[in-house]
């Protein structure tokens, strides 16, 4: 299709066609840009705070996975710590809003978010899938079914004891 022609080219035609929005003829349909299907534009969300090296190597090792199969990563590991990387636990949390305003507008130039082991016990990752469900992006999770074999399996939106109350 004329998508995917244009994703093949690069970014310079991902954007056009991204950024055509949904009544122009360059939109294709959200079925076309599934992970089985074709190019598609994710965001990692999962737990920083807390973790060694805030879970860097995590996000970066699915980074590294996708983009070995094609698909654009969005990886918030990649835009930095703000502030003093090494200050307590407890500053980290405070920049919870300062993390969300930078890291929520490139979700939303996302098609779906892959969601890293344990983001259910993290307020940033539950606020980025409140965002993401109440924008209807598409939900992945990374299964195993051995060491040797890896897959991301479509979700319907999940559910977080963090969510935000409406």
């Amino acid at each position: 299709t004329q998508a995917r022609a244009l994703a093949q080219r690069g970014s310079e035609g991902y954007n056009k066609m991204r950024t055509a929005g949904p009544s122009s003829p360059l939109h294709p349909p959200r079925q076309q840009f599934s992970l089985f299907g074709g190019i598609m534009r994710v965001y990692l969300s999962g737990p920083m705070s807390g973790y060694n090296n805030h879970n860097f190597e995590a996000f970066n090792e699915m980074a590294a996975w996708l983009r070995a199969r094609g698909h654009e990563v969005v990886n918030p590991a990649e835009m930095g710590v703000i502030g003093d990387e090494n200050a307590p636990y407890e500053t980290h949390a405070e920049k919870l809003p300062m993390y969300l305003r930078r890291d929520l507008p490139a979700m939303l130039t996302c098609d779906g978010v892959v969601l890293l082991d344990g983001w259910g016990k993290s307020r940033g990752a539950c606020a980025e899938v409140w965002v993401a469900k109440k924008c209807g992006l598409d939900f992945y999770v990374p299964t195993t079914a051995s060491s040797y074999y890896r897959a991301l399996m479509k979700v319907s939106a999940p559910e977080c004891s963090g969510e935000p109350h409406e």
